[in-house]
């Protein structure tokens, strides 16, 4: 939807009137100036509960029994609006928007309707852009000064509603805009976003507590509006979505608690979403229906009225329902009306349904049982026409269609159906006659037992009851006379409310425009319409102070230089007659030899060829040429050069574009083709070759054939297969044969046997014969056999008799050559091997035995073991101490001899060099204390070490004799392996001079305080006690560690300070009398004074 927040006048969309207009008389124009109203601002003085923020008044205000068509909902899906798509600009004459079906929402100024039963004006602006202010009449009763005369109960002729007073005063550019009937008061909107009420005090929302007939504005000035809705209770939304009522509220129709309200209050929204926009309201007697933009419809009120229990909110239930409620059964459907009266409701859908609930006789369901859902009501009396308007009364309703026939139902007793008299209560909808017979009704509205239409002529009907003018069972015709004269003669009527027995007519005076009424089809040159003294609208194609001008293509038919593209003449809205050479609706179009410039098939050659920036003036696009661009350009040369263009093999059918000769191609059919490649592709002629014509190569060495496709190898092609290669392979590439299986070299020469050429004779029939074929070996010897010349024979037999060839313990590798298999031996590996050494050999199996398998020994009588090592004397190991009752040794089974030690004799004291016993045949065990060692005990030692060794005497000393060491200085021990610190050992107290502690031979670490090698002499300050020139400073003796005697003269803890005169130098305070400085022993250097 479309806003503009900086007008006052109303901004969004209204439901005007539909109006049947002259046939001959054009709309207006859709670009006509409207006129922009105060832009006075005034503040709130709503509720503190909110604010109504200043946003422009919508023009449309409808009373709860009006549908409002032009507030419809957003929809889902697309429309089009009587033949225009909702997308294009042009919908609804430019000047709203298509929200349904042929559904037109309007910008301010402009309204839709229908002109006939068949011609639809769109947001055609009947609406005066720039009028005089609102004449409103009034008719009927005047219980509560609705109609402003306090001294009367009604009027039964026109009587003029004054909508200011003294309390109410328009400002200088405020007009007025509209009434609004309620039940027993009336409301006036203005241009300044003000409204003001007056009739029943308790209705009127201005806080009084008495009626009164003059307008007084509510709550000073109410701002942003967008719909207002009145019956006995009203009901406004802001521009801002807030919701404000005030009137009778016993049934909770505008807040809980149902007491009634005389001031606007904040409504609150229940169910409604708050991001949802409330476009309309309806006021029944004891409910409040909410349309939303997205077509859907809440409900609150009341439903155990006393008169009627009939749940007639519409949610299914009995219950009283304080704040709005989504009314289910209708969720399917896109509402864009929505009315309510005494005891029913009613909502019309896009699908042109009507749907209602509440008294079923009210509602028209055919039937007349109560329904407290929503039901279809059948409309088979509409014979298929749309509806467009419906309003509800006490216990009726009505419908009006977009074809201007108006239908009723309900009770007929009080008239207010408006279908006649004798024929009873109607269940469903029956067409309204009356007066209204024959004629196309524009608007409807209805209260109470009062219905009231205008009719396209501008006549006003009515029927129903009223107190002051009776019953009329069928429409009459309102008597329009005011003061003698007719309100149609000078003025045009754009708005009819209903309220409770009395109905208010909104006049605009008919406006003149050099002279000629708006209603004269002569107005505006015939060509528009008059909206204010001698301001003229146009209609679409026409301009001028009286619209006397033509528009072709938005310059006027007086602007010869730019109208027509100043090519022609404008003689009718979008009509030029050219002048010679040009064309086009607006002359636009050039023509150059018979085509207009547009016609790009044609003009200049047509196919983009060039551009007609003239009468015959081609400008030719790149590529092309000529006075028509007929002629190409391939490459800087004419098609038509048949010599060069194209190479001269080809044709130039496009610019840069050649149509080749068979056997050509490129570009520019420089290229020849040989076996369909061209001549500048790589692989052209097979990439062995030059393509110098058509199909023809010129193969580089090695190759040959038509396309080069055959290779020659050693001066055969590839094709010659007897010769090529041998015979034995095939040519792939120059000189390179790929040979056949068995055969090898670079020529296929060579035979290959077993995987080796025929010429590598060393390894080729394993070096035993020749290879004369694939696999076929000639032997050169009979010692050779098998295939491969593989076979050897060696003493008879061949290599591949495994049983026998090599005495079967081994591989027979050449002639008579045998080699062994593991523990054989021998020429024919005859012999085993037993643990290393031959069968043959004397000393196999310890010489004890015989060799008779591999590592198996058969030994001598007497020996045993798997190698015969061992044997017994007595039975008794011969190794064992006890054998040969231990004083001898077992040399042969049962034979045992004197044992020795290097050669000497057991029993010999000498055995052993007289240091240990012989334990064994040359195995001394040397004496236990550690002082000889060596296999015979020859060795002195010191426990255990030879004396020789590096390590001996813990390598701090020497052996001098057995277990006697001489230690060196600092070491002491049988073993040397103590040490002394000057011939003091570590534990006595006095190591060290008692100033330190023995951590090796001969070194001392002193304690602090202490130094020298026996830590023996004292330190002062880092100084020896001995050097007596520098301990203390020279100036006194080292008494301890750090510990200065000083002599006189001198003090400080190392003596570096002078004394003079008893005070230390450093005393500067006391010193010198504190006057000086002390620079020697009793010598004061003094401050100046």
């Amino acid at each position: 939807m479309h806003h503009s927040s900086g007008k006052s006048s109303l901004d969004h969309w209204v439901f005007g009137r539909r109006t049947r207009q002259s046939s001959t008389k054009p709309a207006a124009n859709n670009n006509a100036q409207q006129h922009n109203n105060s832009e006075q601002r005034r503040s709130a003085t709503l509720p503190p509960r909110t604010t109504v923020h200043s946003i422009p008044l919508l023009l449309f205000v409808a009373l709860s029994f009006i549908a409002l068509v032009s507030l419809l909902p957003q929809k889902t899906h697309a429309f089009s609006c009587y033949g225009i798509d909702e997308s294009s600009p042009s919908v609804c004459s430019s000047h709203g928007h298509c929200i349904a079906t042929d559904v037109c929402a309007c910008h301010t100024g402009y309204r839709t309707g229908f002109t006939s039963s068949t011609t639809k004006e769109q947001c055609a602006g009947i609406v005066p852009l720039k009028r005089p202010s609102l004449s409103i009449y009034g008719l009927g009763d005047n219980g509560a000064q609705q109609l402003q005369n306090e001294t009367v109960s009604g009027y039964t002729s026109l009587t003029s509603i004054n909508a200011t007073s003294d309390s109410f005063v328009l400002d200088s550019q405020e007009i007025l805009l509209f009434s609004l009937a309620g039940y027993f008061n009336a409301y006036v909107a203005t241009s300044g976003n003000r409204i003001a009420s007056w009739g029943e005090a308790a209705r009127t929302g201005t806080g009084a507590t008495v009626d009164f007939p003059d307008p007084r504005q509510i709550n000073g000035t109410v701002h942003g509006i967008r719909f207002i809705a009145s019956r006995e209770h009203t009901v406004l939304v802001t521009t801002d979505n807030e919701l404000y009522g005030w009137g009778r509220n016993d049934a909770n129709t505008i807040a809980s608690p149902a007491t009634d309200v005389t001031t606007p209050i904040g409504m609150p929204k229940g169910a409604i979403d708050s991001a949802a926009t409330i476009v309309a309201v309806a006021c029944g007697k004891s409910i409040t229906l909410f349309l939303t933009k997205e077509g859907a419809v809440y409900s609150q009120g009341k439903n155990d009225n006393a008169d009627y229990f009939l749940g007639i909110t519409g949610l299914g239930t009995n219950a009283i329902q304080v704040t709005p409620a989504r009314v289910t059964g209708l969720d399917a459907k896109t509402v864009f009306g929505i009315t309510a009266g005494d005891s029913h409701s009613h909502v019309l859908t896009t699908d042109n349904q009507l749907w209602g609930w509440g008294s079923g006789l009210a509602i028209g369901d055919g039937i007349g049982n109560d329904v407290k859902l929503p039901k279809q009501i059948p409309l088979t009396a509409l014979g298929g026409e749309s509806p467009w308007q419906v309003c509800d009364g006490t216990g009726n309703g009505l419908v009006l269609t977009k074809e201007g026939h108006v239908f009723g139902w309900g009770i007929t007793a009080d008239g207010s159906a408006g279908t006649g008299s004798g024929f009873g209560n109607k269940v469903a909808p029956v067409q309204v006659a009356g007066s209204l017979s024959g004629v196309f009704v524009t608007q409807i509205a209805c209260m109470a037992s009062l219905g009231v239409a205008l009719d396209e002529s501008g006549n006003v009907h009515r029927w129903g009851t009223t107190t002051i003018l009776g019953k009329a069972d069928s429409p009459v015709q309102v008597d329009l006379t005011f003061s003698g004269a007719s309100l149609l003669t000078n003025n045009r009527i754009s708005r009819i409310s209903a309220g409770n027995g009395y109905l208010l007519v909104d006049t605009f005076s008919i406006p003149q425009c050099f002279d000629i009424r708006d209603d004269n089809n002569t107005v505006c040159s015939g060509r528009g319409s008059c909206s204010g003294h001698d301001l003229c609208v146009c209609n679409t194609g026409y301009t001028g102070s009286e619209c006397e001008l033509n528009v072709c293509f938005t310059f006027n038919s007086s602007d010869t230089v730019n109208v027509c593209s100043g090519r022609g003449s404008c003689i009718s809205p979008d009509f030029c007659v050219c002048t010679t050479g040009y064309d086009g609706s607006n002359c636009e179009l050039n023509i150059c030899y018979g085509y207009t410039s547009n016609d790009t098939a044609r003009v200049c050659s047509g196919d983009g060829r060039g551009n007609c920036t003239a009468p015959n003036t081609c400008a030719c696009a790149t590529g092309y040429e000529g006075v028509e661009c007929q002629h190409n350009i391939c490459y800087s040369l004419l098609s038509n050069d048949t010599v060069n263009v194209c190479a001269g093999h080809g044709n130039c059918t496009a610019p840069d574009k050649c149509e080749c000769s068979t056997g050509y191609t490129g570009s520019e059919c420089q290229f020849s083709i040989c076996s369909n490649v061209p001549s500048n592709n790589s692989s052209v002629c097979l990439s062995r070759g030059n393509c110098t014509a058509p199909d023809i190569c010129a193969c580089e060495t090695g190759y040959d054939g038509a396309n080069c496709e055959l290779s020659v190898c050693f001066g055969y092609a590839s094709n010659d297969t007897s010769r090529v290669c041998s015979g034995r392979g095939t040519c792939s590439a120059p000189d390179t044969c790929s040979c056949n299986t068995g055969f090898s070299g670079s020529n296929c020469q060579l035979n290959i046997c077993f995987d080796l050429l025929s010429n590598d004779t060393t390894n080729v029939c394993s070096g035993r014969g020749n290879c004369t074929a694939p696999d076929t070996c000639v032997c050169s010897s009979t010692d050779y056999s098998g295939s491969a010349c593989e076979l050897s024979t060696c003493f008879g037999y061949l290599s591949n008799d495994t049983a026998n060839a090599c005495s079967g313990n081994g591989a027979c590798v050449d002639t008579n050559t045998c080699n062994c298999f593991s523990n054989h031996t021998g020429t024919q590996c005859e012999l085993s091997i037993c643990f290393g050494v031959a069968a043959n050999d004397t000393s196999v199996c310890g010489g004890k035995g015989n060799c008779t398998a591999p590592d198996v020994c058969t030994c001598s009588t007497g020996y045993y073991s798997s190698q015969c090592e061992l044997f017994n004397c007595d039975g008794i190991l011969y190794n064992d101490t006890q054998v040969c009752n231990s004083s001898g040794i077992c040399v042969a089974p049962d034979t045992c001899e004197l044992r020795t030690c290097f050669g000497v004799d057991v029993s010999n004291p000498l055995v052993c060099t007289g240091h240990g016993s012989c334990v064994a045949q040359d195995n001394c065990d040397c004496v236990a204390d550690g002082s000889y060692v060596g296999d015979n005990c020859n060795i002195t030692a010191c426990f255990s070490v030879a004396a020789a060794n590096s390590s001996v005497c813990s390598g701090r000393g020497t052996c001098q004799g057995p277990n006697d060491c001489s230690c060196q200085d600092g070491y002491s021990g049988s073993q040397c392996n103590s040490f002394l610190c000057f011939g003091v050992a570590p534990s006595n107290a006095s190591v060290c001079t008692g100033h330190g502690s023995c951590v090796g031979a001969n070194n001392c670490s002193c304690t602090e305080g202490y130094a020298g090698d026996e830590c023996a002499s004292m330190l002062c300050y880092g100084v020896l006690s001995t050097d007596t020139a520098n301990v203390c400073h020279g100036h006194g003796s080292c008494e301890g560690p750090n510990s200065c005697s000083c002599t006189n003269g001198y003090g400080g803890d190392s003596c570096n300070d002078y004394f003079c005169y008893g005070f230390e130098a450093s005393n500067t305070s006391a010193v010198c009398t504190g006057h000086g400085t002390c620079v020697s022993i009793d010598t004061c250097n003094c401050t100046s004074g």
